[in-house]
């Protein structure tokens, strides 16, 4: 069940029953790639340079060696190393890449929101590959909570990279109580409103 069916801030309480999301029962004699996640960290806020750390989730049913490849799009970064994977499901592997000389991601506002697609395979022994693609941004965000001059407290604002940034929001919650109601066209619509706001 999703959490949301339990309501969700001012979203009613809705507990559908039944399968909610697409199932199928899979089967593999090799590797494979459940998912990965990606974190983009600054050397400091003025810096084109960027650490990337992708970190690969691998099933498999047996002792392997596998290749993992990773680049990023419209850069020179892209790495490939080679482990060895032992059976269970969604096992860890990290690999670190530098990039160098790309564009800032910028809020709303305040400049380009440049991305890149970041692209992870893996390669089993008989040369079969399994891909994930991920569109990522780079910036540096830092909360910034200082004694403010002569008065009591803190200041509280966000600096995106190294630009103190107003920042206003909205609360998402689910779109629809029911999900087969939400179209491409509601979802359009609802974040169209946010950036006019």
């Amino acid at each position: 069940k999703a959490q949301c069916h339990w309501s969700w801030d001012w979203g009613p309480c809705f507990l559908p029953q039944g399968i909610w999301l697409p199932i199928r029962l899979e089967a593999h004699a090799e590797p494979t790639l459940s998912e990965i996640a990606v974190y983009v960290s600054a050397d400091n806020d003025l810096s084109s340079s960027f650490n990337i750390d992708i970190d690969f989730f691998i099933s498999s049913t047996m002792h392997d060696t596998v290749e993992l490849q990773v680049k990023v799009d419209d850069t020179s970064a892209e790495k490939t190393v080679t482990v060895e994977v032992e059976p269970g499901c969604n096992l860890q592997h990290r690999v670190t890449l530098e990039v160098t000389n790309v564009k800032r991601w910028w809020p709303n506002g305040f400049g380009d929101a440049v991305l890149y697609d970041l692209h992870a395979n893996l390669v089993t022994p008989s040369g079969s590959i399994e891909k994930k693609t991920r569109r990522i941004g780079f910036r540096s965000v830092e909360l910034v909570t200082e004694p403010i001059p002569g008065q009591e407290g803190l200041s509280m604002f966000f600096r995106v990279n190294g630009v103190p940034i107003f920042a206003k929001g909205a609360n998402w919650i689910p779109a629809d109580s029911f999900e087969n109601r939400v179209t491409h066209d509601v979802l359009v619509n609802l974040l169209q409103s946010s950036v006019d706001a």
